[in-house]
């Protein structure tokens, strides 16, 4: 039984069109002054000079109309410059009431809704700014990517369509076209869309990077880990595009890889819980429970309301043996996600690690109700009925499994193994002869036929496949004290001793767990 790992694939990076800039009146003296200066702010100083050169033109006391409403929108741009989107919008408003047949303003002031998550407002003032200016180029990219943020990508789409048109060389229009297709499973004309953006600017490094992320999703790993390395190249410090690079090679099998860039990842990005998250994934694979612990841990510091992280440390936890602490991270990541089939099977199968098989077969319930094709919380329910002693439901579990899987090995197996305990051993013996077809090397599938032979009273192909088990899995308990019994069957007390004692040195309950097999 195994407890699954989330891993989370990396946001696209989207481009917007920036906000929208006014001219200057001249001054008495045919030149703007320099306060006009520091408002239009053409040499792009930082945000706290425009905003001071604004400030001065507005209480002057010496303009009006037009003027005083460009004052109001270059001020509103350099509060939007410093994420105080509020204050942007209050200025906005004031150019608005000024000049209310200005699109630029209903334009900024809809960029910086966007900004503050509010769509469906900026919406309403793209649709403005269109309204006033129906070849806003602009307006119709962000009014698309207000859309998008929605849901609405065919709405999305018809809009970035329009800005194409109308800029059919904006590299950033393909590009957001690209991300809505992306988002719409349509991987071919995502492609196509970002080729275009590459075309049209060949420095482009987020549109190399969602080129990536749609060949990584059609599984062309190796054309996305190129696309993510020109990422790199143009913007060395893109921390997304190592850690997207990272994704790919661990789909290639190479953790080491992966780490390598998840390390980059988090120099540049140090406070991203997805990044953090897929660190520790690939430090779990490799077994270095700690490490993934520590940033699973780094991963909720920085997102607490993010499940995936408090899944896969609990996962490490449950690895590590503590189990109750693993229960708290499965009830957090089922706090903050209720459908979380996963989290469901994996606080089940720390549960069945404490044998409380009920509460485990209630995970187990929950996660299939959420899942039924959850393939690896079935096999976790019959376990715990077995464990319960409940054959009649493992065993119709494990044909359901069988049903869906058919070649699944190791499902043929634990329902030998059942039907061996309930006495049904022709059928278990068929079970297992099948399990070893597929997997003629599986140590599981020696145990359980083994069982089955000795029950049948059949003592040397029972030791055959015993002493095949053991070599293949030396630490196995159940094929040690099924080879002790066989020993002792067959007039080997000493073998027979060794073999028991060194079952019971790994499982203390081992000979009640065999009593229940009916076997002694």
């Amino acid at each position: 039984m195994q407890a699954g790992v989330g891993i989370v694939v990396g946001a696209l990076a989207i481009v917007a069109a920036a906000w929208a800039a006014q001219a200057a009146p001249e001054s008495d003296t045919g030149t703007p002054s320099d306060a006009w200066k520091w408002c239009i702010n053409e040499d792009k100083d930082a945000p706290d000079l425009q905003i001071s050169g604004c400030t001065t033109v507005i209480q002057s006391g010496r303009e009006s109309g037009r003027a005083m409403a460009i004052a109001f929108n270059n001020r509103g741009n350099a509060y939007h410059d410093e994420k105080d989107y509020d204050r942007a919008i209050a200025d906005y408003d004031e150019a608005i009431k000024l000049d209310p047949t200005e699109p630029e303003s209903y334009y900024n002031r809809g960029t910086a809704y966007a900004d503050k998550g509010l769509a469906d407002r900026a919406i309403a003032d793209f649709d403005q700014a269109i309204k006033l200016n129906p070849l806003y180029a602009h307006a119709y990219g962000n009014r698309g990517l207000a859309y998008a943020h929605k849901g609405d990508l065919d709405g999305a789409i018809r809009d970035y369509d329009q800005a194409i048109r109308l800029e059919p060389d904006n590299a950033a229009g393909y590009n957001n076209r690209g991300n809505a297709w992306f988002d719409k499973g349509d991987y071919a004309r995502a492609i196509a869309d970002y080729d275009q953006a590459i075309a049209h600017n060949p420095d482009y490094a987020s549109a190399f990077n969602n080129r990536g992320n749609a060949r990584y999703a059609e599984k062309d790993y190796d054309r996305a880990i190129l696309d993510y390395g020109r990422a790199i190249e143009i913007d060395p410090q893109y921390g997304v595009a190592y850690a997207n690079r990272g994704r790919a090679y661990r789909q290639k099998g190479d953790t080491d890889g992966a780490l390598d860039n998840y390390q980059q990842a988090v120099k540049y990005d140090p406070d991203n819980p997805r990044t953090l998250n897929d660190r520790g994934n690939a430090y779990f694979a490799k077994k270095d429970y700690d490490h993934a612990i520590a940033d699973y841990g780094r991963a909720i510091a920085a997102d607490p309301g993010y499940p995936y992280a408090y899944n896969n440390r609990g996962i490490c936890y449950d690895g590590k043996g503590a189990h109750e602490l693993a229960i708290a991270d499965f009830s957090q990541a089922i706090r903050l996600n209720g459908k979380y089939a996963d989290a469901y099977n994996n606080r089940g199968y720390a549960y069945a690690g404490l044998r409380d098989y009920s509460r485990a077969v209630a995970d187990y319930d929950e996660a299939l109700k959420l899942d039924p094709d959850l393939v690896r919380a079935r096999y976790n329910r019959a376990a715990a009925y077995a464990a319960k002693a409940q054959y009649d439901r493992a065993l119709a579990d494990y044909d359901e499994l069988i049903r869906v899987r058919p070649g699944d090995a190791a499902a043929w197996s634990d329902r030998c193994r059942a039907r061996a305990i309930v006495g049904d051993l022709k059928a278990g013996l068929d079970d297992c002869n099948q399990s070893l077809r597929l997997r003629p090397d599986a140590a599981e599938a020696l145990d359980s036929r083994a069982l089955v032979e000795l029950k049948l009273g059949r003592l040397d192909p029972a030791l055959s496949d015993y002493n095949r088990a053991v070599a293949l899995s030396p630490q196995s308990a159940g094929a040690l004290f099924g080879r002790g019994i066989v020993r002792r069957k067959k007039g080997d007390a000493a073998g027979a001793a060794a073999d028991l004692a060194a079952a019971k040195t790994m499982r203390a309950d081992i000979a009640e767990e065999w009593a229940r097999y009916g076997v002694k």
